[in-house]
This record gives C-alpha cells, sequence and structure tokens, in this order.
C-alpha cells in the first residue's frame, strides 16, 4: 500500500512538471471553442488547413470559377450529370435552327385542322386533304355547280364559255315553257325580261269551246283597250283570202274546239320585233296552221297575220287567252323565246 502511494505521487509530480511547459497555438484563446491557425506541414508538408478548406467548393450549390472541367456523359442521357459543352454541342448538332431550318430524314409535325390559315407547318396529310378538293390542271373532272368568268359577246377563244355565255350566244334562249297541265282560260308571261332583241312564241293549242273553231287572241302589257290592228291572209285549199280587224283583243291562231277535227290541234308561231325599244309602235309577225272543220277533208288552212299594237311601250308581258270563252285544253303549250 505504502508503494502504491508513493508511485501516485511521482505520476501526478511529471503532469504538472509537463503541464507547466506547454504554450497555447497563435491565435487560440485556450479551452474547446479555439481556431486553429499556423499549422504547417501536411501532416508533414501541408499549409493553412483553413486557406486549404477555402479553395474548396461548397457541396450544396457551389460557385465555380476558371474553367471547371467534368466526365463528358454519354448521348441522350438524361439525368442529373453535369452537362459539358461537349455534351451540349452533340445534341445540338442534332437540332435544326429556329431560323431557317434545314431538315433531314423524315421530319414530322402535328397536321393543322383543314382550312387552317396560317404559319403553321403543312404536313403531307393536310396537303393531301386540301389537294384532294383541288380540279386537276390537266383535264380537271368538276364536281357541284363550277362557275367562270362570263366572256365578251364574240369572244373565240380556248376560255371557258359559261352557261350565260352560251345563252347570250344562241340565237333563241328559253324564257318561259308552259305545258298545261288542266285547262285554263288565259296563259300569261309576265316580267319579260327586256335583255333580247326580239320574242319568239311557239303555240300549240286546242280549245274546250264547243265549235270546231275557236280564236287565240293576244293582249300586251294589261292594255285590255281598243289598241291592236290584225292583218290576216287566209289560204284553204286553192282558195285565198283577207281580211283586217280592229279590235281590244287582237286575233291571232285559229284553233280547234271541242267539236274540231278529232285529236287535231292549231299550231302557230309569233314574231314580236324590237320589242324592249320604245321608238316605234309594236309589230309582230305570225304564222298559223289548223284545222277548221270536223274533219281533215278540205278545212286545212295556212294563215299569216300581222299584229300592231298601238303603243311605244316595251313589252313586259303577254296574256292569250280565247274569243270563244272557253279554257285551252290539257297538253296545250305555250314556249316564249328571247332572239339574241
Amino acid at each position: 500500500m505504502k508503494r502504491f502511494v508513493i508511485t501516485s505521487l511521482f505520476l501526478l509530480t511529471v503532469f504538472v512538471a509537463a503541464l507547466s511547459q506547454y504554450s497555447p497555438p497563435s491565435g487560440s484563446t485556450g479551452g474547446g471553442g479555439g481556431v486553429w491557425g499556423a499549422i504547417t506541414g501536411t501532416l508533414s508538408t501541408q499549409s493553412d488547413l483553413q486557406a486549404a478548406l477555402n479553395a474548396k467548393a461548397a457541396l450544396a450549390s457551389p460557385t465555380f470559377t476558371g474553367t471547371p472541367a467534368a466526365p463528358t456523359p454519354s448521348a441522350a442521357d438524361n439525368s442529373t450529370k453535369l452537362a459539358t459543352t461537349a455534351y451540349v454541342d452533340a445534341a445540338d448538332a442534332l437540332k435544326a435552327n429556329l431560323a431557317s431550318p434545314t431538315f433531314t430524314g423524315t421530319p414530322a409535325a402535328p397536321t393543322p385542322s383543314a382550312s387552317d390559315n396560317s404559319t403553321k407547318i403543312a404536313t403531307t396529310a393536310y396537303v393531301d386533304a386540301a389537294d384532294a378538293l383541288k380540279a386537276n390542271l390537266a383535264s380537271p373532272a368538276l364536281t357541284g355547280n363550277p362557275t367562270a368568268p362570263t366572256q365578251t359577246a364574240g369572244n373565240n377563244s380556248t376560255r371557258v364559255a359559261t352557261t350565260a355565255y352560251v345563252d347570250s350566244s344562241r340565237a333563241m334562249t328559253l324564257i318561259s315553257d308552259q305545258l298545261l297541265g288542266s285547262a285554263v282560260a288565259t296563259v300569261t308571261f309576265s316580267s319579260i325580261p327586256g335583255t333580247y332583241k326580239h320574242l319568239r312564241l311557239i303555240i300549240e293549242a286546242r280549245s274546250s269551246t264547243a265549235a270546231t273553231n275557236d280564236i287565240v287572241y293576244l293582249q300586251a302589257n294589261g292594255d285590255t283597250t281598243l289598241n291592236y290592228a290584225v292583218q290576216s291572209v287566209y289560204g284553204n285549199n286553192a282558195t285565198a283570202s283577207a281580211g283586217q280587224s280592229l279590235s281590244a283583243t287582237a286575233e291571232l291562231f285559229d284553233i280547234p274546239g271541242s267539236t274540231g277535227s278529232a285529236n287535231d290541234s292549231g299550231v302557230g308561231e309569233i314574231t314580236f320585233v324590237n320589242y324592249a325599244a320604245t321608238t316605234f309602235l309594236k309589230k309582230a309577225f305570225a304564222h298559223n296552221g289548223t284545222v277548221i272543220g270536223a274533219s281533215v277533208t278540205n278545212n286545212m288552212f295556212s294563215i299569216d297575220r300581222m299584229w300592231r299594237w298601238g303603243s311605244t311601250s316595251a313589252i313586259t308581258s303577254l296574256v292569250f287567252g280565247l274569243t270563244g270563252g272557253g279554257n285551252f285544253i290539257t297538253g296545250s303549250r305555250f314556249t316564249l323565246y328571247g332572239i339574241n
């Protein structure tokens, strides 16, 4: 026991002697909160540890200086790895410029909706769909109701001729055709256009009047006054006759009545000369063929008439009726043409 105590006292004496010889590092305040400074050497040659630490970048949000370098990821790497300039340049080389790009391979894009009129890319699908609605320049097969500019009268070229051009070029253009589906007392043509040189009416009719013959009269523009004069020349067999009349109902055509030759009709044609002008009194020439009698024997007539209306007005309407008071029977036909 005595030896243990003597040994302990000796060790304590040595520790106190060593502690009295210790000097803290420069800048140290002593204790555990001091700042190390002036540590020289690496563990053998390293200089200041704090300066060495200051030369490092932080792990979080580092700010590099100089020319940092990193490994270049493989092409199309899609991760959080650093993208080097070599990686970016290689990827950028596969992209087209925004301004005037030059594509290669088989580029694709969304197809715009039909009739899109914008700066969007037109895909082949868009163009093909639009092209399908167009006609070929060579031998086009048009559908629907194609239209084209109407050429001037007398144009002799390879330009498209519209129906308006053709109608204006033909000798006669149909204005109205009335085929009676039932018996009527009068037939009227109203709102006759004034765009033609002359008018021509063709008639085939039969009357329901109980007689072998009835006479078709004509009035223009609703004029029912004593304003019409007619000169007639009749031919029957070898006999000719003539006559003149002045009336409010100008007698123009002879047609069979209900007791006339069975299934016969009267036919006629009248031409109104310069009908839309307003300088002269209106005149027309009519030719008429009919059977006046119960049978055809000796009863065929060829009749020419000149019709005069005492007015200079343009003709805009025509009314045909029967002096016998009957009706035009079903199947009678009146066709009006304009002569160009």
